[in-house]
């Protein structure tokens, strides 16, 4: 693919899946990530502890894995999770680095997953080929005609397409959609309330004349003015 695309400067591939990771008695579900060593480049990823994965083919997978660090955090606490084991699902891997807190990127938490030897996640994930490509483009690239080149060409190499592509632009516009709809409801709940309130205020008003309709008779035909009522 990469042969065939120019503007791109290197192609990952990946498999995602879910499953619960382990220390001991402390274990969470989080994402698992299968993939090769060039994904620390295309995400930009920094380590606060150890390495990352090992370069090498994708046919050969070791029992090692890189976590994120509120995965360090909540299984090992204040100690160095580099050179333990953990279990994801019934597999034992030996942690050999930590990354470096990084939050959410392209709808993923870096600082909540783990990341295997591409090899290894399909054989724990029961998979024959990869689900996800992450691609890094060379500066100054067209953004919008690479990524029709890249669906024509899957497209025809598959033979439909059953593709999905996401690009950072893709993942602003879904959330300036969502803080549309959030600002949106709030007003709606603001309009509400000030309705319900203003309703509130009159019928009290309404209730407390009413209630008065007699003394406010009697002042009258006392000779009170309305300045004085």
């Amino acid at each position: 693919v990469e042969r065939e695309l120019r503007g791109v400067r290197l192609i990952v591939p990946s498999v995602t899946g879910n499953d619960t990771v382990a220390n001991g008695e402390r274990r969470r579900q989080v994402a698992v990530v299968g993939t090769t060593a060039g994904f620390q480049k295309t995400r930009q990823l920094k380590l606060a502890a150890g390495r990352f994965l090992p370069p090498g083919e994708m046919e050969r997978g070791a029992a090692v894995a890189v976590i994120g660090s509120k995965i360090a955090q909540e299984l090992f606490g204040a100690e160095n999770p580099v050179g333990r084991v953990i279990r994801i699902g019934s597999w034992r891997m030996r942690v050999i680095g930590v990354l470096a807190p990084k939050g959410r990127q392209l709808g993923l938490d870096i600082d909540d997953m783990v990341m295997l030897p591409i090899a290894t996640g399909m054989r724990i994930f029961d998979l024959s080929s990869i689900n996800r490509i992450n691609i890094e483009m060379r500066a100054h690239t067209d953004l919008d005609r690479t990524r029709e080149r890249v669906v024509a060409l899957l497209t025809e190499r598959h033979g439909e397409e059953d593709i999905t592509v996401i690009t950072p632009d893709t993942v602003v516009g879904a959330l300036n959609e969502i803080l549309l709809a959030l600002t949106l409801a709030v007003a709606s709940i603001g309009a509400i309330s000030l309705a319900v309130a203003g309703l509130g205020v009159m019928n009290l008003m309404l209730v407390s004349v009413s209630e008065r309709t007699a003394e406010v008779g009697l002042l009258r035909a006392m000779g009170a003015t309305r300045r004085h009522v």
